[in-house]
């Protein structure tokens, strides 16, 4: 992606976020509106996820860096997200699997038809 950004709806539904660099502020502002998040999580996420009130997040899944503190990002997502119903934190999948589970997602999948294949 090279740092560029670029946001043309102003209600995500579903996001899914993997990158170490800072988003601008107009991406960030589009991240509070989402119900459903994917969250890659590292130092620099924690730092910028921080800023974020996620006012509609109800769902969201967080894959922790390795060496990372976990706790962090769970307690400021708890602090930010006022109507979150459902949190998972995966630490268990390998680097590997992350890329095949990201790959998935990112061709075609909605976190919508997830949710409901989860419920059934």
């Amino acid at each position: 992606m090279g740092g560029s950004w670029s946001i043309e709806m102003p209600c995500l539904d579903s996001a899914l976020i993997y990158t170490n660099s800072c988003p601008d502020d107009k991406f960030l502002r589009s991240l509070s509106s989402v119900p459903y998040l994917w969250l890659y999580v590292t130092d620099e996420t924690v730092v910028w996820c921080s800023t974020i009130k996620f006012y509609r997040l109800t769902e969201c899944r967080i894959f922790p860096e390795e060496n990372s503190d976990r706790m962090k990002p769970i307690i400021l997502l708890l602090r930010t997200a006022p109507k979150l119903k459902h949190l998972i934190v995966d630490v268990e999948i390998d680097e590997k699997q992350r890329w095949e589970e990201f790959s998935r997602l990112l061709s075609g999948w909605n976190m919508e038809e997830e949710k409901k294949r989860s419920n059934s």
